[in-house]
């Protein structure tokens, strides 16, 4: 567990729009939760994420770093569903997860 990731998405369509995230992955300390033991999926359009330890902070964003949900969580499956179609980035502490969502209008 350790370096750092740069994440580029750029539009499908003509516009021609893109975003740099820049994601360090800095992990020290037992309390660090292994980053398999957490789940991170979508279903039917829905950000699903299980077994995220009680008290991590969990944040969803879009590519450009609009932070669209924030809670603490407390240890129990969480449920976000996107009102658009896309890739979204999942951070849990300090780790990322993507995810894209499909079927949303």
């Amino acid at each position: 567990y350790g370096g750092e990731a740069t994440i580029t998405a750029t539009a499908a369509d003509v516009s021609g729009v893109s975003a740099i995230c820049y994601v360090p992955n800095i992990l020290s300390g037992v309390d660090a939760a292994p980053i398999d033991s957490m789940k991170v999926f979508v279903v039917q359009g829905e950000i699903v994420l299980e077994s995220i330890p009680a008290g991590k902070l969990v944040r969803i964003c879009r590519t450009d770093g609009t932070e669209l949900f924030r809670k603490i969580s407390d240890g129990s499956t969480m449920y976000y569903r996107p009102s658009l179609s896309g890739l979204y980035l999942v951070v849990v502490e300090n780790f990322t997860f993507k995810v894209i969502v499909n079927g949303v209008s």
